[in-house]
């Protein structure tokens, strides 16, 4: 049948093709074959290559006081090869009209992934051809497609990426191609509307609606269309870049005079990233949306959507002007980075992500803009590290084969593990000659779309592939030489590592960089350095040395940048981790970071201390907890926010390690009391460190009162938030989570998030599986397939054997059981490589 389809396609086009050569004259050709559904196959996740879209007229009929939307759109698409339909991307709308130039456009029964297929009537041949639709659809809560939020009056914004602009249009939603749009709208007269480009004309009508045309905008992706409609004050805010790109920022009416931070800041922000690049800001306008609620910001060209409270509060004061500082450093480096050159498919995201959190980064730390600039890349790092370490970690460079993945790609591996990766070839292979090949790169894919493989090209690190296609943090064994001419040996596991090194004597130091491999030797000097430093920059791998100890022959803690000495923990956390640091030697190692008494000493004993309560078990854990408490009791009992970043820092993380009974009286009476103050009328998210502090005092009323309020809060993000931070009450609060997800009103896969909280806890982790395994069968029939999922990835933080044993047993059938118990078991045998540490922390009073 394929050949016969196939030959018959040849055939339509070569009468076509003698037709148009002689000039064919006469009535009309009669249709072609009609359009056989059942010979259509649904092409899965992407659309075929048999269409190129080539422009879009797009014309929506917009109200913000309604749900309903219209609008009416039409494609100029190139057909690739003689096709008898089309398949275009359709989600959530009602197609009321569809056309092609020659006729009707038939809906075909059969569809794909979000998409839709519509039949011409005959076989088309290869060349233009227009499709025209109308259609409509509904507006939602969820920050996805075209959604409406009330904030005394209604607005209406857009949000494309990564898979939602099919569902304010029928389009070829896929990043690959980039295609200029004609955008209008119809809209109440009271209302402004906002688009990627400028106003071009505006036609009042009889009907007390307005139609406003946009110009057209330059090639782009369909999940950069963006649309903001309503009652907005328009606030000027000069001009920014090398070509004066004309800056508005658009706000609810009244909020015009708190917006000035975007003046204040973005021209500074702007400035530094056409400086690096040597290229000016590609767009001609550039409107600064705020939006009441939002996930954070969206770098739409021409039209930036940012959360409200980052663009709107008091310019002088440096917490919020920075903040803002930050997020619009890393929405503007989107411009030239996601917007110019745009990844070619969701597989290559890191592409554009990575780039922005590396370069906005790099900017906000030239304009003096974070609080503490070693704390924050020490953090980043850390979370990247801990990302990357999860079991179901993905790589930079991932295969995206559903549109929940392509969603679920903005994680903290495209982002900090971006940035991180990137910073570390940039340290290998030199500041100013990195800058050169990112502005090469710049230069060279301006307007086009991008693959990974086109990156490492560019940046002419072979290496940088391999990096980015697989997870894991990578390691890199030192041992230190100093019989005859001393060299350190180097050794990377499992993939090449560009590795630099610094290491000196008394005043005098020099610094190496090398590709490691399956082994080499960096030279250094004539003489023996009395310290080597494996990872001075903090690059994207772990330290191990074999020779001189867990830290080889390093420089005194004191004698380290601030964020070393946080590098420092997180090796040594990472090398307990790999099963190569035993009880005693961890212990020590701790003891010295924390009795280091500064805040990043003692940032980086968090991590190490983090890694080791993984593998403390119930019977020593008052002996654990107690000996931590003695060691940061001067942190505990601190009851106000410290002023300084990293003490803030080392205050919060200290209460998700420490039981809330070990600090001050005072401390958790005050969070107690603030909580108490909070509920009430709150309507944003709540810090899980209060709720931990407050649990000592609140108990099973606290319970109620956060479930009773989270129940009426409109924000499903929120609410979220409040359930889980159910999981930071004690363990008499356990079965109470586990009896909301059986219970409760609310969605179950809400409700579980505070069981998975007290899973996540070492400390609940034990009681969490008694609780649940008491209500299994409850639960089975409580909990989707979904959410079911997620609770056997809980059951996986368990790490003793009686537990191990009764979850084999008791779900025996389940799919997921095999890589639960993968999970467990590595947690059963690292805790057996550490060895005994109740013996190790009695040694060490």
């Amino acid at each position: 049948m394929a050949f016969l389809r196939l030959w018959h396609t040849r055939l339509v086009r070569a009468v076509y093709v003698l037709c148009a050569a002689i000039a064919c004259g006469g009535p009309e050709r009669p249709a072609g074959p009609k359009v056989d559904p059942g010979a259509i196959q649904a092409p899965g996740l992407r659309l075929p290559d048999t269409v190129t879209p080539l422009g879009y007229e797009l014309d929506l009929d917009l109200d913000p006081d309604s749900e309903i939307f219209k609008g009416k759109v039409t494609i100029d698409i190139r057909l690739e090869r003689a096709s008898d339909h089309v398949w275009l991307h359709v989600d959530q709308l009602t197609i009321t009209k569809a056309n092609w130039t020659g006729g009707t456009l038939t809906p075909l029964d059969v569809r794909g992934e979000q998409m839709r297929a519509f039949g011409f009537g005959r076989v088309l041949p290869a060349g233009p051809t227009k499709l025209s639709f109308e259609f409509s659809g509904r507006t939602n809560g969820d920050q996805e497609g075209l959604f409406r939020q009330r904030e005394g009056a209604w607005y209406l914004f857009s949000q494309g990426e990564s898979v939602f602009t099919r569902r304010i249009t029928p389009c070829f939603d896929e990043p690959r191609w980039k295609t200029p749009w004609r955008v209008s709208v119809t809209t109440p007269r009271k209302h402004a509307v906002i688009a990627n480009m400028a106003e071009r004309e505006t036609t009042v009508l009889d009907n007390g609606k307005k139609h406003v045309a946009f110009e057209p905008t330059p090639p782009m992706p369909s999940y950069l269309l963006a649309l903001a409609v309503g009652p907005f004050e328009l606030v000027d805010a000069g001009t920014v870049g090398r070509n004066k790109v004309p800056v508005r920022v658009v706000v609810r009416a009244g909020e015009g005079k708190r917006a000035g931070v975007v003046a204040a800041r973005l021209p500074a922000v702007v400035n530094a990233i056409e400086s690096y690049l040597d290229d000016a800001l590609p767009l001609t306008k550039l409107d600064i949306v705020g939006v009441p609620q939002f996930f954070g910001a969206m770098e739409n060209p021409g039209l930036v959507t940012f959360h409200e409270p980052i663009i709107l509060g008091n310019p002088k004061r440096d917490a919020f002007a920075n903040y803002f500082t930050y997020i619009a450093a890393h929405e503007m480096v989107h411009q030239w980075f996601g917007n110019s050159i745009t990844p070619a498919w969701w597989d290559h995201l890191w592409l554009s992500e990575a780039f922005a959190s590396w370069l906005g980064d790099r900017v906000v730390r030239e304009l003096d803009a974070y609080d503490d600039t070693a704390l924050r890349f020490a953090l980043a790092r850390r979370e990247a590290i801990a990302a990357d370490g999860e079991r179901d970690a993905k790589p930079l460079w991932r295969h995206v084969t559903t549109t929940v993945d392509a969603d679920e790609g903005f994680d903290a591996i495209a982002y900090a593990k971006g940035q991180l990766v990137l910073a570390t070839f940039e340290s290998f292979v030199g500041v100013d000659a990195f800058r050169d090949r990112v502005r090469a790169y710049n230069r060279a894919e301006r307007g086009r779309v991008v693959t990974s493989e086109d990156l490492v090209k560019s940046l002419a690190v072979p290496a940088l592939e391999k990096y980015a296609a697989t997870t894991g943090t990578p390691v890199v064994e030192l041992a230190l030489q100093c019989t005859g001419k001393p060299v350190l040996h180097a050794k990377a596991r499992g993939t090449e590592v560009p590795i630099c090194i610094s290491y000196g004597s008394g005043k005098t130091s020099a610094r190496s960089c090398a590709l490691v491999g399956t082994g080499g030797d960096l030279p250094l000097g004539d003489a023996c350095p009395t310290w080597v430093r494996g990872n001075p920059d903090g690059g994207y791998y772990h330290v191990a040395w074999t020779t001189n100890g867990a830290r080889g022959p390093a420089p005194k803690l004191a004698e380290l940048e601030p964020a070393a000495r946080v590098i420092v923990g997180d090796d040594l956390a990472a090398a307990v981790q790999r099963g190569e640091l035993v009880a005693t030697d961890a212990i020590t190692e701790l003891r010295g970071l924390i009795d280091a008494h500064d805040a990043y000493s003692q940032l980086g004993a968090i991590g190490l201390a983090r890694e080791l309560d993984l593998y403390v078990d119930d019977g020593t854990r008052p002996v654990w907890t107690a000996w931590l408490a003695a060691r940061f009791a001067d942190r505990l009992a601190v009851d106000k926010r410290p002023p300084k970043a990293a003490d803030a820092e080392l205050a919060q993380l200290l209460v998700r390690l420490i039981p809330a009974e070990q600090f001050a009286s005072n401390v958790t009476k005050r969070a107690h009391d603030l909580l108490d103050k909070i509920i009430p009328a709150a309507e944003g998210e709540l810090a899980p460190q209060l709720v931990a502090l407050a649990s000592v005092h609140g108990g099973d009323k606290l319970f109620d009162r956060i479930v009773a309020r989270a129940a009426v809060l409109k924000d499903d993000d929120v609410r979220d938030n409040w359930i889980e931070s159910l999981g930071e009450l004690g363990v008499a609060q356990v079965p109470k989570a586990v009896a909301l997800v059986i219970k409760s009103d609310l969605d179950p896969e809400t409700t579980w998030l505070a069981v998975a909280r007290f899973f996540e806890r070492p400390a609940t982790r034990v009681a969490a599986w008694r609780a649940v395994k008491a209500e299994l069968s409850a639960l089975r029939r409580r909990l989707g397939a979904e959410e079911w999922h997620d609770a056997m990835a809980s059951f996986a933080h368990m790490c003793d054997r009686g537990s191990r044993d009764e979850i084999a047993t008791n779900l025996r059938d389940d799919k997921d059981l095999t890589t639960t118990l993968q999970a467990i078991d590595r947690c059963i045998d690292r805790t057996a490589k550490l060895g005994n540490l109740g013996a190790a922390l009695a040694a060490s009073k």
